[in-house]
């Protein structure tokens, strides 16, 4: 049972028990609005030749055709949202930003994603919000999510070529957009200015700024050759003169070197952590969700409605996980 703390267990079924109603109510209501409205006019929906569609023949086929489907998405979503509310859970903006801009790169752009969504008969409102329930999805199935120390190790030791790297030094950036606002850098770094706290205050590089201008460890092909060449020019500790650089002016500082190898497991746990989780997420999204559904006190009471539904309940992927493309939307 889904349910909400403080709540009595006879209350909590009702709760979830209404939303199913409501929803199973809503197919059944759709039609007889649309009977009412049409009133006394024609009962007939549509003609083949010299057969008839009336209007109840349509009404049945929608409910238990597409019904079944429909009504499950609205179980599952009610599920998610509810045992989000019970862990004090809510999808962030940033969360949904990036699943919407991962749906637009797999269409192609933006315009693409919106241009699909239209063939479809779907707003990028409507795609928004099923961003925001996978986003809220996401997070409920992570936070059951165990990684060990020895899982991670065991992934780092099995993709070591993946972690190979070549000669490498660590650097910091200062880039300028005029010679003279480097060369004010320049003066202040001589007269024994810290370059982090200079390049996080003066700085005009967008990626580097807020890091005191640390780019990391950089390889040959991570950068252009006018700033590589420098580079691997330096040796540990030395800083470089003001070099001229397509986006403006730059000084550089060489903090560390290392050749050729494989990065140390402590530098890429994070990212090794990052990986195992989305594949754990994947696969853990469907197992949890089943697992809710079960628990869910669902009641319908249309007979063969409820036989399609609780048939689809144990099979059918969950509302967001039929992303554009097929595949879970978004990733952790």
């Amino acid at each position: 049972m889904i349910a909400a703390k403080h709540v009595p267990m006879r209350k909590r079924r009702f709760v979830l028990m209404v939303t199913v109603l409501a929803a199973a109510g809503l197919l059944a209501a759709w039609g007889m609005v649309w009977s009412q409205a049409a009133g006394s006019r024609s009962d007939i929906v549509a003609t083949v030749g010299n057969s008839v569609i009336t209007r109840r023949q349509f009404e049945d086929e929608l409910i238990h055709r597409a019904g079944p489907l429909l009504l499950v998405r609205i179980i599952d979503e009610a599920v998610i949202r509810r045992a989000a509310r019970q862990a004090g859970i809510e999808a962030t903006k940033e969360q949904v930003e990036l699943k919407m801009t991962q749906a637009a790169a797999r269409a192609g752009s933006v315009a693409d994603l919106e241009l699909v969504l239209k063939r479809r008969g779907r707003t990028v409102a409507d795609y928004r919000a099923e961003m925001e329930l996978a986003a809220l999805w996401d997070s409920l199935v992570r936070r059951e999510i165990q990684v060990t120390d020895e899982q991670l190790r065991d992934y780092y030791n099995k993709h070591l070529d993946e972690f190979k790297h070549g000669d490498q030094v660590r650097m910091r950036l200062y880039l300028g957009s005029t010679r003279q606002n480097a060369e004010a850098f320049k003066q202040m770094l001589d007269a024994g200015g810290d370059f982090a706290g200079l390049a996080r205050s003066v700085s005009e590089d967008p990626s580097t700024k807020d890091k005191g201008g640390d780019a990391g460890w950089i390889e040959r092909d991570d950068y252009v050759a006018a700033i590589t060449d420098v580079a691997f020019a330096l040796r540990k500790g030395e800083t470089s003169d003001i070099i001229k650089v397509p986006d403006g002016w730059a000084v550089i500082r060489v903090e560390d070197r290392r050749p050729a190898g494989v990065r140390p497991f402590e530098e890429v746990r994070d990212e090794i952590r990052r990986r195992v989780v989305r594949e754990k997420l994947n696969a853990t999204r469907k197992e949890w969700l089943v697992k809710q559904r079960k628990q869910a006190h669902v009641v319908i009471p249309d007979k063969r409605l409820r036989r399609s539904v609780m048939a689809l309940l144990q099979s059918a992927p969950g509302p967001c996980e039929e992303s554009f493309y097929g595949g879970p939307p978004g990733t952790p």
